[in-house]
């Protein structure tokens, strides 16, 4: 999730990924034992979160002994790693193997391997750093008493259009890339898998619009709202929406017939008026669109 400081901080915009990870046994080697939602996990060891609320190609891979972490996100800088081992039973505690354990971090790629490495997973090579418990030699996850971890990442991300050495501020605008700018917890904005039976806005909901002429005949189905300029007579086209979609169709400018005539359940809609309207929703089944409110348009 991201914390946002105030804007004189000069690590304003930062990033955590955490995640809880048991076992109960001994570990396969060459096994990824956690993951985002991208990754493939062989044995999930994953106590939580969930793999939605992590980055979707973080990955925890395990060999002979050490965790090979790739972080799935892009840090501006070095983040700050903590780990803390987990006893399997009280009596654990305070004596054997797990008192004396201490995790050992290796760097490896300190800031890259970033939200998209499918192509070459996280592995012994590719990987941002790793870690194992030792006490003055290897300690295993066969070892008595160690029974998993915790691992909190921390770290500054790039969020918006930054000037200068550091990343003070946050803001979305020009020349970003609008795929990195969500987050990555389950509350409906970019992914996330939202239950509420409601949205309350406090404010407007805007739409930008498309336009549609003589000269450019196709209606967008990647906006709300499609401008009609009926100046000039013509036939315009609408391709196949998704199950569900609304489209609101307005008619500003001009006195001819703009004609849409395909793709409809209904035989036509015309529009030769401005302030002539009319909403539509995509069916799936018929794979057509059907007219659900229209004003001043002739449909028949």
């Amino acid at each position: 999730m991201s914390i946002f400081r105030p804007l004189n901080s000069d690590e304003s915009n930062l990033f955590t990924i955490r995640c809880v990870v048991e076992w109960t046994g001994t570990i396969t080697n060459t096994n990824i034992i956690a993951g985002g939602n991208n990754i493939t996990v062989a044995t999930n060891l994953l106590k939580t979160p969930t793999a939605n609320n992590l980055p979707e190609n973080f990955a925890i891979y395990y060999h002979t002994g050490i965790f090979y972490v790739q972080y799935g996100k892009v840090f501006t800088s070095c983040p700050s790693v903590s780990i803390q081992s987990r006893a399997q039973a009280i009596d654990n505690i305070g004596t054997g193997t797990i008192l004396q354990s201490t995790p050992v971090i290796y760097w490896n790629n300190i800031i890259d391997y970033p939200k998209s490495n499918t192509s070459s997973p996280v592995n012994t090579t590719n990987y941002n750093f790793a870690f194992s418990f030792n006490n003055g030699s290897l300690i295993t996850p066969a070892a008595t008493g160690l029974a998993g971890f915790d691992l909190v990442i921390t770290g500054p991300v790039k969020l918006g259009v930054t000037t200068g050495n550091s990343n003070k501020g946050w803001a979305v605008g020009s020349g970003n890339d609008a795929t990195s700018a969500y987050t990555f917890m389950n509350v409906g904005v970019g992914t996330g898998n939202p239950t509420a039976t409601g949205l309350t806005l406090n404010g407007g909901l805007v739409g930008v619009p498309d336009t549609v002429s003589s000269t450019s005949l196709a209606i967008s189905v990647d906006t709300l709202i499609t401008f009609i300029d009926a100046s000039t007579l013509a036939t315009i086209t609408l391709a196949d929406g998704t199950n569900g979609q609304i489209k609101h169709l307005l008619c500003t400018v001009g006195s001819a017939d703009m004609t849409l005539n395909a793709n409809l359940n209904a035989t036509s809609i015309v529009f030769n008026a401005p302030g002539e309207t009319a909403t539509l929703i995509y069916d799936s089944t018929t794979g057509k669109w059907s007219v659900l409110s229209s004003y001043g348009a002739v449909i028949t």
